[in-house]
């Protein structure tokens, strides 16, 4: 059975306004325009020039050879959508596909299932779906609604050192956006996932060893990238936030990091929860900080007297129990515009004790008094580094060890 253009039409359409593609304004307007230059048979002369100043907005003097948008996101095109028909699209009758090695869209009718078993399937990924959405967006969802409900300004909660942290928050006229950290995982065929805490980008994951044996061992097809799952201390972190600032902002909202768009991010005041391991836009956002989340603990890329260039972190053999750090940063959002805030450390309890000291009446006053300036007032833009003991992965005890003034 051949597939009408029409048909065709229809079902790039239910890709397009689906929960998979529904962050990325970029992937929805490349596969819309693949797919008409595909039907109009225009597919087979496109070149990565073309795509890039049509589909890209590319000046003329675009050259691929120095710049590879098109063959980027053309790959991770190809991701969503086979993410797509392993979720929401598992029902669907015709097969809409990018094959590699070129940028023709190719449409197949799926081979027939009884409706019967169809609809089994689309009951099962509306259940997975329920099941398996991050633990922060319920905590944080649930927060958000309950306090927008009193909408009230709680001075009981709030002190003056929390409005001084928090001002740029409060008195700007950007909506403020709580953005949760995701960590990547392969989702293999059968609800199955896997991950390596090595690997955080999809490129590093197709090249793993480790992946391919799992793979091997299950006799699995390829792996899809899953961002729909989040650490205990990014879930706790966010429910603190939206409990102190939603009583103050009502017009507070929650993204994760696999959402987070560049256009988002530069309208927005945006509070990131989690290590840039997670919330990858923070590898370009942290580039003239002086204080860095590596994998092994806290840099300090510009040691003063006296100062390790490592914070490592250490962990009992348990691996429930240890100390680490985190660090708490207050920046300057996309072209010196906003604010942007990050909570992070590399596994949950510093983040979550991180978010605490700046929600807290008595924690946020002892920060304060650590780095007022001599005018009284706090600094625009700060790091604080602090250090966590924790006791089966809860932080219990959480102290101050320096501290950076940014300009």
């Amino acid at each position: 059975m051949d597939v009408s253009g029409t048909e065709a039409l229809e079902h790039v359409g239910r890709i397009l306004r689906s929960r998979t593609l529904g962050s990325s304004d970029t992937h929805r307007r490349l596969l819309e325009y693949l797919a008409r230059k595909s039907l109009s048979g225009e597919a087979d002369q496109l070149k990565e020039y073309t795509i890039g100043v049509e589909a890209f907005g590319k000046p003329e003097s675009y050259d691929p050879q120095h710049d590879s948008i098109v063959r980027l996101q053309a790959g991770r095109l190809r991701q969503k959508i086979a993410q797509y028909y392993q979720t929401e699209g598992e029902a669907d009758r015709v097969l809409v596909d990018l094959p590699k090695g070129g940028f023709k869209v190719v449409f197949q009718p799926r081979i027939a299932q009884s409706a019967a078993a169809a609809a089994a399937r689309a009951r099962r990924w509306r259940l997975a779906a329920a099941l398996l959405g991050t633990a922060l967006a319920v905590v944080s969802a649930f927060a958000i609604a309950s306090f927008r409900a009193r909408a009230v300004g709680d001075a009981k909660m709030w002190s003056p050192e929390l409005e001084a942290f928090w001002a740029p928050i409060l008195r700007s006229d950007r909506p403020p956006l709580v953005c949760i950290g995701t960590p990547l995982f392969a989702r293999l065929p059968g609800s199955r996932y896997f991950r390596d805490g090595q690997l955080n980008d999809w490129s590093d994951v197709e090249g793993s060893e480790l992946v391919a044996a799992v793979k091997k061992a299950l006799l699995t097809r390829d792996p899809i990238p899953w961002t729909n799952f989040t650490g205990v201390g990014e879930a706790t972190g966010a429910f603190h936030l939206a409990t102190l600032l939603a009583r103050r902002r009502t017009d507070l909202s929650l993204t994760t990091s696999s959402r987070l768009s560049w256009d988002v991010l530069s309208s927005h005041n945006v509070i990131f929860v989690g290590p840039p391991k997670f919330n990858r836009q923070l590898k370009d956002l942290l580039a003239e900080a002086d204080l860095v989340v590596e994998l092994d603990g806290i840099h300090n890329l510009r040691p003063g007297a006296g100062e390790p260039a490592v914070f490592p972190d250490y962990r009992a053999p348990s691996k429930v129990d240890g100390e680490i750090y985190g660090l708490i940063s207050r920046l300057p959002g996309l072209h010196g515009r906003g604010f942007i805030f990050v909570f992070a450390g590399n596994t949950g309890p510093e983040t979550e004790a991180a978010v605490q000291s700046l929600t807290d009446r008595q924690e946020a006053a002892a920060l304060a008094k650590k780095i007022r300036l001599p005018s009284g007032d706090l600094p625009m833009y700060f790091q604080i580094l602090i250090r966590v003991q924790f006791k089966n992965l809860v932080p219990v005890k959480t102290s101050y060890v320096l501290h950076r003034i940014l300009k």
